[in-house]
């Protein structure tokens, strides 16, 4: 009776997996809205002074082709 330790198995797995499901700790957010601390690597402006560093260094590498 190889079946038997098997449906019990996938019975544990399925019953912790909807006991974790139901749980209140998780929270949801609206997508595309950041909800951490503020971060200077992530506003606009640097991502202009990274742009434009990573232009320059692409000119660069292409000018030898």
């Amino acid at each position: 009776m190889p079946r038997k330790p098997f449906q019990l198995l996938a019975l544990i797995v399925l019953s912790v997996m909807i006991t974790a499901c139901g749980s209140d700790s998780v929270t949801m957010y609206e997508p595309g809205v950041y909800k951490g601390k503020q971060d200077a690597a992530a506003s606009e402006e640097a991502a202009e002074n990274r742009s434009g560093e990573l232009r320059s260094r692409a000119e660069r590498g292409f000018a030898d082709r």
